[in-house]
């Protein structure tokens, strides 16, 4: 496994999810978040469980990406089928809290396709970093 290469993907997928999901939040989610403050904990505690958030996300990235290139890599369209077989499994996993939580459906259903998204975005970045000339002279 070239580590210089699948660092370069882990964080370039790390910075292109982080603002993606800022976008998704902040701006196209923030009314709905706005009317379920209720749901949620307070502004600065939730800015301050920022980083373990991130961390976790990255956390995911990682494993992902060792998923991918542990087992032969293939380009971006096999990055594009790992991230949407991992995002449908995010997506139904997501949609549980349906059945566990007392948030506006809209809003769980929501978080659902960012998860989708987030996974594509992975699978397509270590996809890209990792075509099949490389793949096949680095697998671990």
């Amino acid at each position: 496994m070239n580590w210089r290469r699948y660092t370069l993907a882990l964080f370039s997928c790390f910075l292109v999810v982080v603002l993606f999901d800022i976008f998704w939040n902040a701006i196209l989610l923030h009314d709905v978040y706005v009317q379920t403050a209720r749901f949620w904990r307070p502004s600065e505690e939730l800015n301050r469980l920022v980083p373990v958030g991130f961390l976790i996300m990255l956390g995911i990235m990682a494993v992902t990406g060792v998923i991918f290139v542990r087992f032969g890599g293939g380009g971006i369209r096999r990055g594009f089928e790992l991230g949407i077989l991992l995002g449908l499994t995010a997506f139904i996993g997501t949609l549980a809290f349906i059945t566990m939580v007392a948030w506006p459906k809209s809003l769980i259903v929501a978080m659902a396709f960012q998860a989708f998204a987030n996974n594509v975005l992975n699978g397509v970045f270590f996809g890209w970093l990792y075509h099949p000339r490389q793949a096949q002279t680095e697998r671990l």
